[in-house]
């Protein structure tokens, strides 16, 4: 059973009391759990500090008080208690400030101080439950002493165990809570980490895309200029073949034209032979030759455009009009010379 025992007490008063009160709680207890300043302090040692550590240290103050206790002096006649670094009322008031339990025990008929008799620092001594200890009882009294720290040695054992339980359950949950918090800052980065690889994809994805739509518009736009550059190669085909076309229509009807004006030239020259010829009553009106009349109309192919087409027949037509004007002006001269 851990837990030390500290042994106040006055050596004018009541050593012999101490000295078999020690023995006894000796028999109980390992030495070194008991502090008592005749047997514990090495020389050298301060015994002020010496006391004041060993006080803040001890679970339980066993204060001897015998009848001079209260009303023991120095050479001087100064009573002991008055006195700020008396070594007794250092032990028993380092023990009540520190809130350690102090067990007065009444020896050799002494009775508990009133708190009148006591120093400030001294007072609250008198509202703890003392232990009388007498010759006769000594065996039966010390073993409620020993009981008395027995039980308080188990109760802070308890309240130890109960402490250590509590800080081992505390450190467990905060143990817990560190690897929960590990764990979700494991997840917490998983998760930002599997974001950006989303991200990523995606970006990387809508770059593809982009990249595939850009590539797509581009050759959209090389088969259109493609298409663009073959139409206006067409256009400039057929512009060309129209132009060759045109041409040759022109040179036919002008060589169409040509035969026809050497043609009527012809018939003059036949009508300026036929002088004597007798002049008829039904009007004279020369003829194209079927043959060369419908030789251009008969072509076929190439097919001769309209334009050249009807400026050939009114030419035509103007030619035949000059010729049978000609020919009334030829026959009313004739009539006037008869």
């Amino acid at each position: 059973m851990s837990g030390q025992i500290f042994i106040s007490y006055r050596r004018d008063d009541s050593s012999g009391w101490a000295g078999r009160l020690y023995d006894h709680i000796s028999n109980h207890f390992p030495n070194r759990q008991i502090f008592m300043d005749v047997d514990n302090l090495d020389p050298g040692v301060d015994f002020v500090e010496a006391i004041e550590t060993s006080v803040s240290s001890c679970e339980v103050l066993v204060a001897v008080i015998g009848k001079r206790w209260l009303v023991s002096s120095d050479d001087e006649g100064n009573r002991r208690l008055d006195k700020p670094d008396d070594f007794v009322r250092l032990e028993i008031a380092t023990a009540l400030k520190r809130n350690i339990r102090v067990i007065p025990v009444l020896v050799d008929g002494a009775s508990m101080p009133r708190s009148t008799g006591l120093p400030e620092d001294l007072k609250p001594l008198v509202r703890r439950n003392a232990l009388p200890v007498s010759h006769d009882r000594f065996r039966f009294d010390s073993e409620r002493l020993t009981d008395a720290i027995k039980r308080l040695f188990e109760k802070v054992e308890a309240e130890q165990r109960q402490q250590q339980e509590k800080a081992r359950l505390a450190a467990e949950q905060q143990e817990k809570e560190r690897l929960t918090a590990e764990q979700q800052e494991k997840a917490r980065l998983a998760a930002e980490q599997q974001e950006k690889a989303r991200l990523a994809a995606e970006q990387q994805e809508k770059a593809q895309l982009a990249a595939e739509q850009q590539e797509k518009e581009r050759l959209a736009a090389e088969q259109q200029e493609k298409e663009r550059l073959a139409a206006e190669q067409r256009q400039r085909e057929s512009e060309r073949l129209k132009n060759e076309r045109r041409e040759k229509y022109r040179l036919e009807a002008e060589r169409l034209v040509l035969e026809s004006e050497r043609w009527v030239a012809e018939q003059r020259e036949k009508d300026g032979l036929e002088t004597e010829r007798p002049q008829r009553e039904e009007k004279v009106e020369p003829e194209v030759p079927e043959e060369i009349k419908w030789q251009f109309l008969r072509q076929r192919e190439p097919k001769v455009p309209e334009e050249i087409k009807w400026q050939f027949l009114r030419r035509q037509r103007e030619e035949q009009e000059r010729l049978e004007a000609e020919a009334r002006q030829k026959e009313d001269r004739e009539r006037l010379g008869r």
